[in-house]
């Protein structure tokens, strides 16, 4: 409740600021998305899909000092089409032809349904949006995604950025709003990604895709449609570059990739490829560390072609790792070869202007194994090997409809089949760390398990225009799992409502359950968990407002609570998390909540200082929990408080970004040496608080057929030492002395792009 109160405080305080409208144009959307901004911010707005069809591309940002007649014509006049005023203040878009001076007056309501285009009432919680174009607040434009400091412009580290995100600044997996790492859904084409990271069975420190063949990446926190299934933290939906050029591409490295893309366009057909591989694995040889050897390769190639009738697109996103990574500190040592490969095809078609139909088909393949040793008395000394072979076939089908001017429906159905296969032998001796606290001297584990099954769903949703200002989805959703030995069924109710109280406060409520089963992948077989357990319900309340002051200042406030009914069980490290072989350390621990809950305001400001200095600011409180042994306890990447910051400066071919964050230390586990507490004494501890500031700067040269860009990224500027966890060993006289694990350093990357 408090929570509520506050964010109903700061809105008092800041509606009081006058403000301007002005809508939020992308250079590179489509023109009708553009135009339907215009619409959500009061316009009074007609136009045809036959006359502006969704390939047309906004080639210029409108002045938003400009009047919105010259707004719209800057939209729309580089593809021949321009606006007229017609009656009750309606502007109709037409080509130039149309605007005479007798036209007959256009009497259509604003919100009118024109023919022959589908006019989808689309109703979605307040979400970030990763732009690699100029975009407003609360995004992130062009600039700042490739220069927000991310350790060579990884695509996923650039995410986050934003509010809601719990990061340690080593791995790019996403942890949104007390979720664990494996509850996002990661999206391409609408087709979901498995496990999208290199390196994913070391900490998954850099993402499987090249950003320079992204547009944009949706962030949903909350209240995302039905049509987002099978994961329960959040959603991460990916829309991949486009192009007008016949070619286009780029060449990109840096200390720890090299990356080649390209695309193009011929008549209604499109093209993108891309291809890259590591480059950090050279570096560390040239500096003869003691680290290893990462290695990784990933590929990406689509088609796709798009007319006034639909599309149709066909991809494929592979992914390879080699690695070897020694960490000497402790004598451990691991390897791993995995390759991971999606394929899909898209057919997006329209009927009769009303009548959408989406169908989609995807395989996913993954071939991993994994091996290694630790050699340390004090802990453990022990091997690990294990493989696994997964496939997953996937194929959709969704039907939206336009019921009437005000009211739109929709509803799908998905099947998913699922075989794996996993094999593993583990040993290891435990040392004195681990007599308070496991029940045996060691552990000698064999598995060699296959299993298969299917997945199902049902959804569907009415959208409603109930007003000018209220909008409101309501959906079902139906979830199956049939793999044994879960064979289980569950509803997920959904509901979404935005109210536009003004012209610039925008109002959202969102209610819903979320589902997630567990994949046969997930089973933490290796800690000898063999069956697949009960799905996990997330049941979420979020409410919160957007509002536009100014051209210079949008604030987002939300406050949201989330329980978690049957969360999955899990296994964790007590003292030190990054390790490389986790399982086999002594102070490895099965752990089994009964529940969990989260609960947080999140407050976020972005705008501009001046025409060229932009700035991001966000603060969190959290409270993330988890009921184990009879008691409440903090989850481990619980924190309280967390503020986030960011300055971007443009100019014409220099640009500099500075970010920082800080969070509360995450929760620990304090040294047990009494085996009457064992491991009751989970995260009853804090380790410091966490402080990174990362900045970047680039220099832009234009050619005629193309530009050159240097830019350097230093993640952790000022070389803290965040502590992730304590290594411990014990001294002649019985003494444990604690040698804290720092996780990232002061880490600069040089690197040099070439687009055309």
């Amino acid at each position: 409740m408090r929570h509520a109160l506050t964010a109903a405080a700061v809105l008092l305080l800041l509606c009081v600021v006058p403000a301007a409208r002005a809508a939020e144009i992308v250079v590179g959307e489509s023109i009708v998305s553009a135009l339907e901004k215009y619409r959500a911010e009061g316009v009074r707005l007609v136009y045809a899909t036959g006359l502006v069809p969704d390939r047309y591309r906004v080639e210029a940002v409108p002045d938003p000092r400009a009047s919105i007649e010259d707004q719209l014509r800057t939209l729309l006049e580089p593809h021949g089409l321009t606006v007229t005023p017609g009656a009750d203040d309606i502007w109709v878009v037409v080509a130039p032809a149309e605007s005479t001076a007798d036209a007959a007056p256009v009497t259509a309501r604003a919100d009118a349904e024109p023919e022959p285009v589908v006019e989808e009432v689309l109703v979605t919680a307040a979400h970030h949006r990763l732009m690699r174009t100029p975009t407003p607040v609360q995004s992130l434009s062009s600039q700042e995604l490739d220069n927000t400091p991310s350790a060579g412009r990884d695509l996923f580290r650039a995410v986050t950025s934003l509010p809601g995100q719990a990061s340690d600044g080593l791995s790019a997996r996403q942890k949104i709003r007390g979720g664990s790492e494996n509850e996002v859904l990661y999206l391409v084409d609408g087709v979901q990604l498995i496990a999208p990271f290199h390196m994913d069975g070391f900490f998954s420190p850099f993402s499987a895709l090249d950003a320079n063949v992204v547009d944009a990446v949706d962030i949903y926190n909350a209240g995302y449609p039905t049509r987002f299934g099978t994961r329960s933290g959040g959603v991460l939906d990916l829309t991949l570059s486009r192009t007008d050029a016949a070619f286009s591409g780029s060449v990109d490295l840096n200390l720890l990739r090299a990356a080649l893309s390209a695309q193009g366009a011929a008549d209604n057909w499109q093209w993108l490829a891309s291809v890259r591989r590591a480059t950090v694995d050279y570096v560390l040889n040239q500096l003869k560390t003691d680290y290893g050897k990462p290695q990784f390769h990933d590929e990406l190639v689509r088609f796709a072609r798009e007319t006034d009738d639909g599309l149709i697109a066909f991809g494929l996103l592979n992914s390879g790792d080699e690695v070897l990574l020694k960490n000497p500190a402790i004598s451990e040592e691991g390897s791993m070869d995995r390759e991971n490969l999606t394929t899909w095809a898209v057919l997006d078609l329209l009927f009769g202007g009303k009548t959408r139909v989406v169908g989609r088909t995807s395989y996913n393949r993954i071939r991993g194994s994994r091996e290694g040793t630790l050699d340390n008395p004090v802990d453990a000394v022990g091997s690990v090997e294990n493989a696994e072979k997964i496939e997953i076939y996937r194929v959709s089908a969704e039907v939206s409809r336009t019921l009437s001017d005000r009211f739109a429906a929709t509803a799908g159905a998905e099947y998913q089949y699922h075989e794996g296969s996993f094999n593993g032998r583990l040993q290891s001796v435990y040392g004195p760390l681990g007599a308070p606290i496991q029940s045996g001297p060691g552990l000698d584990r064999t598995f060699d398990v296959s299993r298969k099954g299917n997945m199902a769903a049902a959804y569907a949703s009415i959208s409603s225009q109930l007003t000018d200002r209220l909008e409101m989805e309501l959906g079902l959703r139906w979830d199956y799992q049939d793999i044994d030995p879960v064979h289980d069924h569950q509803w997920s109710p959904r509901l979404q409502v935005n109210f536009d109280a003004t012209d610039r406060l925008r109002l959202f409520l969102n209610l819903g359950r979320y589902v997630q089963h567990q994949y046969l992948f997930e089973v933490p077989l290796d800690d000898g968990l063999i069956e697949l357990t009960p799905p996990q319900l997330v049941d979420q309340l979020s409410v919160g407002a957007e509002l536009y002051v100014n051209e210079h200042l949008q604030v987002l406030v939300e406050t949201y609570g989330k329980r978690i009914e049957d969360p999955q069980p899990r296994t964790d490290n007590l003292y030190n998390r990054y390790v490389l072989l986790p399982e086999i350390h002594a102070d490895r621990v099965l752990l089994m909540p009964e529940k969990a809950r989260a609960s947080g305001l999140e407050v976020s400001f972005a705008g501009h200082l001046s025409e060229r200095l932009g700035w991001r600011l966000g603060y969190v409180y959290a409270d993330v929990s988890e009921r184990l042994f009879g008691d409440w306890r903090p989850r481990p990447w619980d924190q309280h408080h967390a503020v986030r910051a960011q300055l971007d400066w443009e100019g014409e071919r220099w640009q500099a970004s500075l970010h920082a964050v800080y969070h509360d230390g995450w929760a620990t586990t304090d040294l047990v040496t009494d085996p009457a507490v064992g491991v009751t004494a989970y995260d009853e501890a804090r380790l410091r608080d966490y402080v990174s500031i990362d900045a970047s700067v680039s220099r832009l040269w234009r050619f005629q057929h193309g530009t050159l860009e240097a830019y350097l990224q230093v993640s952790n500027l000022f070389d803290r030492s965040n502590v992730g966890g304590y290594n411990y060993d014990l001294e002649e006289d019985g003494r444990w002395e604690g040698d804290p694990r720092t996780l990232l350093p002061v880490l600069p990357v040089l690197g040099i792009k070439y687009a055309w």
